[in-house]
């Protein structure tokens, strides 16, 4: 009986926290649901809607917005934003300054790994030392070859390059791939992953290089950068 009455004790404190969110949440007045793909105006600025990718430890949370109380944040100054992400229930929508810039070549400051598809999806690799190794395996030097792979999802992971502070990545332009086939590591550009050819079983077929630097493949082994993947 008692052990009935905690929980219930439990679910009620729950229920009291979200409600208490829900209504005394800020609402960020001007800013669409995150089902909005037409973008908008805020504050005299012209926002679209994207596809970019955006690291947890780069949002400042908002508030929410008034139709929906779908969270809000904002990428750079909270009274001028940069980026304005939408997040609800079901999707998540970002948007970007019409005026704003997103880096897509330059020095790496930050990589994403694999956003669209791990959870949590906000690894990033940001500490200098880490940029090191990144900047070693995008000049990984040997022979393209063509691979096939079994699953896309489980056995690689895409890495979404930012440059020169800019926090944001465009997986449409700067996103390349690593992958683990038989005790070997392969490194795909971005130039290349955007020949990926993919079955509907999420198998695949691509062309990369194979990474022979021990030091390389030891720091890949025990950093985020293979996190999630079967091998």
């Amino acid at each position: 009986m008692k052990k009935i009455r905690n929980i219930f004790f439990c679910l009620i404190c729950v229920f009291i926290m979200t409600f208490t969110c829900c209504c005394f949440a800020k609402v960020v007045d001007g800013i669409p649901s995150e089902n909005n793909k037409e973008g908008f105006k805020y504050k005299g600025r012209s926002y679209t809607y994207t596809g970019l990718y955006i690291a947890d430890m780069d949002k400042k949370y908002m508030g929410v917005e008034k139709n929906y109380h779908s969270r809000v944040y904002f990428v750079g100054d909270e009274n001028n934003p940069d980026i304005v992400i939408v997040s609800g229930r079901d999707n998540t929508s970002v948007y970007k300054a019409d005026d704003y810039e997103i880096k897509t070549d330059g020095n790496i400051t930050q990589v994403i790994i694999d956003p669209n598809y791990r959870d949590p999806n906000d690894t990033v690799l940001y500490k200098e030392k880490d940029i090191d190794m990144i900047n070693k395996l995008i000049s990984v030097d040997g022979k393209t070859q063509e691979y096939e792979l079994e699953n896309f999802y489980t056995h690689g992971n895409v890495l979404c390059f930012e440059y020169d502070g800019c926090l944001a990545a465009d997986p449409q332009v700067k996103c390349g791939y690593i992958a683990e086939i038989n005790d070997k590591w392969i490194y795909v550009s971005p130039e290349n992953r955007e020949n990926i050819k993919m079955s509907d079983d999420n198998s695949i077929v691509f062309y990369g290089v194979e990474i022979d630097d021990a030091q390389l493949i030891s720091w890949i082994e025990k950093s985020d950068i293979s996190k999630g993947l079967n091998y």
